[in-house]
């Protein structure tokens, strides 16, 4: 088990932490271990390698985590609105100003999140995942054909999105 957290550890953190931030993803990533330890004789071989196995565990967890995250903020922002009823918020600001390292990661994140859920999976499995495509169409069950065209899509949906926010600033 050993040598199994150590050769997918870090992927599988930085697959769960795209999906879910960094303050859930040690937890997803230890459930994900636990259970792939659990389920280890469910792993067959034949049907992909230990890392898109470990990726579609942790893509499931983070899908779960992602659902009761959503229902509780969805709860805090109901109760926020009866509180504040009426109330506006201020989004001044100075639009002039050229966007930095932290605003043009804020800014391609955004556009990675308005991308539907599985575009969205495999762009984040290819690009920070550091999976094939075939590797994704194994630990998703889809074929690679699909998964190909759902990764043209979103990258050309974010640096659509991209150009059309640096279009505004100008």
């Amino acid at each position: 088990m050993h040598d199994l957290v150590d050769a997918h550890a870090c992927v599988l953190q930085r697959v769960a932490t795209t999906q879910v931030g960094p303050d859930l993803a040690d937890d997803v990533v230890a459930e994900s271990f636990a259970t792939a330890w659990r389920d280890r004789a469910r792993y067959r071989p034949e049907l992909g390698s230990e890392r898109s196995w470990l990726v579609g565990i942790v893509l499931n967890r983070c899908r779960d985590m992602g659902r009761a995250r959503r229902r509780w903020e969805r709860r805090q922002r109901d109760e926020a609105e009866r509180t504040t009823a009426g109330s506006t918020p201020d989004f001044s600001g100075g639009a002039d100003e050229r966007l930095d390292a932290a605003s043009l990661r804020t800014a391609v994140m955004g556009a990675v999140r308005a991308l539907d859920e599985l575009p969205r999976t495999v762009l984040l499995l290819v690009a920070l995942g550091e999976l094939t495509p075939a590797e994704v169409a194994a630990a998703l069950d889809l074929p690679p054909g699909t998964v190909r065209s759902h990764l043209s899509r979103a990258r050309r949906s974010v640096a659509q999105t991209l150009q059309a926010g640096s279009e505004e600033l100008t």
